[in-house]
């Protein structure tokens, strides 16, 4: 595998948060959660971007995981 094959199916953690639009401790939470799958460089640690996007497939963004979530600090009108 040549070095522009990974760079195409890798991105670094800041280069993942801008492109998916999600924080750093969300990529590191959906990490531990097994959701997204990462590799360390060096010093450098990679995102693999198709694990990113196969996660925002299965849970598209403003679902709600949790149904009491909906409620919890939101007055009632």
């Amino acid at each position: 595998m040549s070095r522009t094959d990974i760079t195409k199916r890798y991105v670094t953690v800041p280069q993942a948060t801008e492109m998916f639009s999600i924080s750093k401790q969300t990529l590191y939470r959906l990490r531990k959660e097994g959701g997204v799958r990462m590799l360390k460089a060096g010093r450098r640690t990679l995102v693999e971007v198709a694990s990113v996007e196969e996660h925002l497939h299965r849970n598209p963004v403003g679902r709600v995981v949790d149904p009491d979530v909906r409620h919890r600090g939101v007055a009632a009108h």
